[in-house]
């Protein structure tokens, strides 16, 4: 799909052996003197703060953009099915030209998917590239800042809020249970589920889209973070 071809994709260009900052990592390391020297300097905490901060905001930016593009492409999927299961086209065009004009829409969607997950690997590179400098000290007070401020608020809290929403929803369990869900359809995450997958999905179109940009963004992280000792 679009989400592993995109993290694919951008993880074959970044180790590609022809790059950059690939001859950067292999170039041999400076004397020990010089790189106390430096790890002192650097790995001061304003000085932390000044060098990450700026690429956790970007995250930030980027993940934002991301989650719109997958919200974007959810509400035209609902639509898209909508006026499938009616029949209806929603224009005074023959059926032929209507899914053509569909089929635009949904492959600029999926391009405007791709650029903005490739621009937060970019980010997520350019974070790789500060943790394989390989100070210890630098890497530590990065990954308490990464916690703070990507960890849990992007990937972590989108995951737990589905999960508390999932359960209200489609098992109608819990204090904030909703109303049942009585019809015919099945629901495709649940098997035996009576629910309409139409009326579960749009209420869980609130957290849905939150959910799998942290999913596409958790394994762009495992794909390309390494932080090396």
């Amino acid at each position: 799909g679009a989400f592993g071809s995109a993290i694919l994709s951008s993880a074959e260009k970044a180790r590609s052996s022809s790059t950059p900052d690939i001859a950067l990592h292999r170039s041999k390391g400076l004397p020990f003197r010089e790189r106390l020297a430096i790890a002192q300097h650097t790995c001061t905490p304003s000085r932390v703060e000044k060098l990450i901060a700026p690429i956790f905001t970007k995250l930030s930016e980027r993940w934002t953009s991301l989650d719109e593009a997958i919200r974007d492409m959810d509400a035209h999927e609902v639509t898209a099915a909508e006026v499938e299961l009616t029949g209806m086209i929603v224009s005074a065009r023959t059926e032929k030209v209507a899914k053509v004009k569909e089929k635009v829409k949904r492959e600029k969607l999926v391009g405007a998917f791709k650029a903005k997950a490739a621009d937060l690997q970019d980010e997520l590179l350019l974070l790789e590239d500060v943790f394989m400098v390989g100070l210890t000290v630098l890497n530590e007070q990065m990954i308490e800042m990464m916690m703070a401020t990507f960890v849990y608020p992007l990937l972590l809290q989108p995951l737990v809020l589905f999960s508390q929403r999932y359960t209200s929803v489609v098992e109608n369990r819990g204090p904030s249970a909703l109303n049942p869900l009585h019809t015919t359809f099945s629901h495709p995450f649940v098997p035996g589920y009576t629910g309409n997958y139409n009326e579960a999905q749009a209420r869980l179109a609130a957290v849905g889209g939150p959910a799998k940009t942290a999913l596409f963004t958790t394994a762009a992280v495992f794909q390309l973070l390494t932080n090396p000792p």
